[in-house]
This record gives structure tokens, C-alpha cells and sequence, in this order.
């Protein structure tokens, strides 16, 4: 086994990612890095994996894949509209936004309907938990305009900031990092005073966020008009990285399981899986 080391400097602080890596696993050259788990799928995003299963939220069904197979069941089916976001919360139930009824929606595992937790959301794109309270990105495709909304015990959604087309987020206890889809940005909404801040601009359409080793992995989804997506990552201190810009079609929603990385591709209907260490000691930094 031998180990790769991938050095980068963000935030002023060296950090070094280890890698351990067999040959038998290391793509060759011209091959590629992504496997399809599942094709046919009508505009998939977000990606959830419990237990065994791995679900997938399209319009307008949450479908099981069977990723050894690529067989695809229907578990639950919403209000048809814009593809949108899930999670696992903290006592295993799954939490989904509902965008053709701006609803936040509460499921046991086998998606039975337990609770409304908030309406009123306006056109919902995901949500994510911190602590007590629930984030949910609202973003009118038809305007541009959007909002990033707060639900707390009381089931009433505040508007914690007025964004450019708001899409995925990652959130902690020291704020929150968004993609403004329009304005082509990644940026930072502290908690306190919700003061915004611009990490990097120029990523195209990002649309979808996930936190990873002092940065951001970032969807920039490309167009409708054919123009092809790409995967990014972001560093803290700014500094852009294509990670790929040729396989993953249009990449919408992001999700990470111990060492995968999954990507929905939103226009090709495809849901694409690759091994994440792989993919970074591949890339130029």
C-alpha cells in the first residue's frame, strides 16, 4: 500500500490529507473516475443514504437505487415541481422540502407522512439542520429572486437573508455557506448580524454545497442550453479547483459516504458515484 500525500494552504494553516491507496484501485489513465449507479432517472438531486438504501429525490418521486443493479422503486411520490433536497435527522426520521407546496415535510422510514413541520416556504430547494432549527434555501426560479428561511419549534419560517437565488448550504455553529446560482458565488452568512461575505465568484451556476477539509466542494450545474457542468472545489481562502469538467453532464446535488462521493447529474438523469480519494489525487492543485 502506498500512501499519497496532497498538500494545500488554506486559511493560513498547512493541512496535509493522507490518502492510502492500493495500485489495484488507482484508476488508469483514460479511465474513468465515475460509475453509473443508476440511469432514466427524471431530474435528479438530493441524494440520501440510510442504512442500506440509497434514495434519490426526483420529480416527482423519492426513489430507492439498488446500486449493485441500477434498479430503480418508487417509494414516495410529492407534488410535482423543482427538484429538492432530504436529510436523516437526529431520532432517524427523513426530513424533505416539498417545492410544488413550499412545505417541510417529516417522513418515518418507510415515508410514511408523520408531520408538516412549516408551509409557507415559497419554492423550497433543500434543508439542512443545525442545532434545533431548520434552514431551507426558497428560490423562484422565475424571478431569480430568493430568500434563506429558518424554522424553528414554532413552524413559522423567518427570513434569515435575502439571497440571489439561493441553492444548497452547508451550515455550523459559525454560520452558514451558500451558492447564489445567478450571480455565480459562494458566499458566508455569519449567525450573528447575518453579515455577508463573498469566498469566491466566477464558479458559473453553483448550485449545490458540501463542506470538506478546509473547504467546499461546489456543483457549478452548468446550463440548460447544453453547456456542460463541472465539480469544484473551493478552498476557504478562495482559490478555485476543477476537479471535472467533462463526465458528470449537468451536477446537481452532492453527497459524501465515507469514502464516495455521490452526484446527481440533473438533465442527464443520472446518478454517479466515484471514489473520492481517487478523485483528488487526480487533480492538478
Amino acid at each position: 500500500m502506498k500512501p499519497l500525500y496532497i498538500t494545500m494552504r488554506q486559511h493560513g494553516i498547512l493541512t496535509t490529507l493522507l490518502f492510502l491507496l492500493t495500485f489495484a484501485t488507482t484508476a488508469q489513465a483514460g479511465e474513468s473516475l465515475w460509475r453509473e449507479v443508476a440511469t432514466e432517472l427524471t431530474m435528479p438531486y438530493g441524494v440520501l443514504l440510510v442504512n442500506d438504501e440509497t434514495y434519490v429525490s426526483t420529480v416527482p418521486d423519492i426513489v430507492t437505487v439498488d446500486e449493485k443493479t441500477g434498479d430503480v422503486t418508487t417509494v414516495k411520490t410529492l407534488t410535482e415541481a423543482s427538484p429538492s433536497g432530504m436529510l436523516l435527522d437526529e431520532d432517524r426520521s427523513i426530513v424533505a422540502v416539498e417545492n410544488g407546496t413550499g412545505s417541510l415535510l417529516r417522513f418515518d422510514q418507510d415515508f410514511n407522512l408523520t408531520e408538516v413541520i412549516a408551509q409557507g416556504l415559497g419554492d423550497p430547494v433543500t434543508v439542512k439542520r443545525q442545532g434545533k432549527a431548520y434552514y431551507v434555501s426558497d428560490y423562484n426560479f422565475g424571478t431569480g429572486e430568493g430568500r434563506l428561511l429558518r424554522v424553528d419549534r414554532s413552524s413559522h419560517p423567518k427570513v434569515y437573508a435575502q439571497l440571489s437565488a439561493p441553492g444548497g448550504f452547508h451550515v455550523d455553529e459559525d454560520g452558514i455557506v451558500i451558492s447564489e446560482f445567478d450571480t455565480g458565488q459562494l458566499v458566508a452568512l455569519t449567525h450573528r448580524g447575518h453579515h455577508k461575505q463573498v469566498i469566491a465568484e466566477g464558479l458559473g451556476r453553483p448550485l449545490d454545497v458540501i463542506a470538506l477539509e478546509r473547504g467546499y466542494l461546489v456543483t457549478d450545474f452548468g446550463g440548460f442550453d447544453g453547456t456542460q457542468g463541472r465539480l469544484l472545489h473551493v478552498g476557504s481562502n478562495g482559490r478555485v479547483t476543477v476537479l471535472d469538467d467533462s463526465e458528470l453532464g449537468n451536477p446537481a446535488g452532492l453527497k459524501i459516504h465515507g469514502g464516495a462521493l455521490y452526484v446527481t447529474d440533473l438533465i442527464g438523469g443520472r446518478l454517479l458515484k466515484a471514489n473520492l480519494y481517487q478523485l483528488f489525487s487526480q487533480t492538478e492543485w
